[in-house]
């Protein structure tokens, strides 16, 4: 089980994703806890939704294009279910208050100031191309929370902006790789970005 935030790792910090993979799998688990039904009952009454799209995510469109283009997910997921993922990808919840707003708040803090809008850039992009795929079905989806905690990772220890674009380039080119099938996702590992990206990570992901 997965949980939220930021966690110690020896002197470095870890983004885990892991709540997402908890709320992903809830209704499992709610049929053994009732705190946790009251809880997310709450949750979905203060949700934000998809008409008041906020104005700091990309435009709502984009994504409601993305989920037209998968006719194998949307027999699996309605359009409002995958709408509501995404803006948990970018938001966080009432149950888990960080998302992908977060870690580029936290990535931009070690940006230089004449770089951040190029940074910036960089990493909307690279959001929109993970919550778009990741807000899936769980049957359907390439990316998974495991590929999140390890890139939102990679991310955060980028040392300065020039390994913050390398980073996030190496991280698209994979994702574009999953996408086509033509990288196996057993093969993205912390392995695999200590080549590419010539740094040491903890095991685990």
């Amino acid at each position: 089980m997965r949980c939220n935030g930021w966690r110690e790792t020896g002197t470095s910090i870890r983004w885990c994703w892991d709540s997402l993979f908890l709320m992903r799998w809830m209704p499992q688990l709610l049929r053994h806890n009732a705190l946790l039904v009251v809880l997310v009952v709450l949750q979905s009454c203060v949700s934000t939704p998809p008409e008041n799209w906020p104005e700091t995510l990309p435009d709502r469109q984009l994504f409601v294009a993305a989920y037209q283009a998968d006719a194998r997910n949307q027999q699996e997921q309605n359009r409002a279910e995958y709408l509501d993922w995404i803006l948990n990808f970018y938001q966080g919840s009432l149950l888990y208050s960080t998302g992908w707003q977060d870690i580029e708040r936290l990535v931009l803090e070690r940006t230089a100031p004449s770089d951040r809008p190029m940074i910036t850039a960089e990493l909307n992009r690279l959001g929109f191309a993970i919550a778009s795929e990741w807000a899936k079905s769980n049957d359907v989806r390439v990316l998974d929370n495991r590929l999140l905690s390890l890139w939102g990772y990679l991310l955060q220890i980028a040392p300065d902006s020039a390994g913050q674009t390398r980073t996030i380039g190496v991280i698209a080119e994979d994702i574009a790789g999953l996408l086509s099938r033509r990288l196996a996702p057993d093969t993205v590992n912390e392995s695999r970005y200590e080549a590419l990206l010539g740094i040491e990570l903890f095991e685990g992901f």
